[in-house]
């Protein structure tokens, strides 16, 4: 058992020891609660943060705690959960008696840059995948209660399923309530079309003005044009299940330049500046893990008329026709 929490504390498990250790925690009423809370306590205490590494090393941080209380938990069960029980009064004592601090009136963020791509656990077991340029931001105050996330950008999650506390994701135009599910959801500012991919398990998306929750299954995709407000639900072609950009794909189907910058710009943290006459040159390709200069040297070869010009300094990449 000790090995285990310690483990889990310190974010050191692969998913499939996290959900057992998380369905076995949940077998017994306070179980997860507790687990939940230990979780949630080290969080108040410790400096606001703001991306995966430092989230990991602040539960590293209290698996360190642990060895050093180690005679307060010697080879039982029982003293184990003593120990998850003392952390848990904390968190309740906090909780009732003392105001949010600072530091977590905003909750905690996790946010990746040009070209960032994370991975993370929530206090719950939930795993996420955070893309390029994406946010996922929740609080840690009544998380047992709500489970209440928001994002803005890209991610996919696999949702450890709690029927008394529900998980739900929000972001500028919909609302994602899990029903035990894997699933992804895309919804960058900006972006005409915003969707949500599921995986395995049932969601309802409730969008936004709506007042009628849409329900998907294992293979849909609800797609939403951010321009006009309207919305349909379409069967997930097989090679978007398997999230490229997890893998530091870029995917053109049978697209322009202009048509992707913003995408290429989420990748390479390059502004692409692209003439009006390479509007006729389209691409159907998948780019894997190619630099800014690798990839215009493929679109070039491609489309032997366009030419470029990379300046690092001013992170611009200009783009035209040539008219030889």
């Amino acid at each position: 058992m000790e090995n285990r929490l310690e483990k889990y504390l310190a974010n050191d498990m692969d998913n499939e020891e996290l959900r057992t250790f998380m369905e076995q925690s949940a077998e017994s009423p306070e179980g997860k609660d507790e687990l939940l809370s230990m979780k949630l306590a080290e969080m108040q205490t410790d400096a606001f943060l703001t991306d995966s590494g430092e989230i990991e090393q602040s539960w590293r941080k209290t698996s360190r705690r642990i060895n050093r209380t180690r005679t307060w938990i010697i080879s039982s069960v029982s003293a184990a959960a003593s120990l998850l029980a003392v952390a848990g009064c904390c968190y309740m004592f906090l909780s009732r008696t003392a105001s949010v601090p600072d530091y977590l009136a905003n909750g905690i963020c996790i946010e990746t840059g040009p070209g960032q791509r994370t991975s993370t656990t929530l206090p719950d077991g939930t795993i996420v995948h955070l893309n390029e340029c994406s946010k996922l931001s929740f609080n840690p105050y009544g998380w047992k209660k709500e489970r209440v996330a928001e994002l803005e950008g890209q991610a996919s999650f696999d949702v450890f399923h709690y029927d008394e506390v529900p998980f739900s994701i929000r972001t500028e135009f919909f609302t994602v309530n899990d029903i035990g599910t894997s699933f992804e959801i895309s919804g960058y500012e900006g972006d005409e079309i915003h969707f949500v991919r599921l995986i395995s398990g049932e969601v309802s998306v409730d969008i936004s003005g709506s007042g009628c929750p849409e329900f998907l299954s294992p293979g849909q995709t609800l797609v939403m044009n951010t321009l006009t407000g309207d919305s349909h639900i379409e069967k997930t072609e097989e090679k978007s299940d398997s999230f490229t950009w997890q893998n530091g794909y870029i995917v053109f189907e049978d697209n322009t330049l202009a048509e992707m910058k913003q995408v290429l710009y989420r990748h390479f943290g390059y502004e692409f500046i692209i003439s009006d006459d390479c509007g006729e040159f389209r691409y159907t390709a998948i780019f894997e893990n190619d630099s800014v200069s690798e990839l215009m040297d493929i679109i070039q070869t491609m489309s032997p008329a366009v030419r470029y010009s990379i300046d690092t300094g001013a992170r611009t990449v200009t783009v035209w026709k040539s008219r030889d």
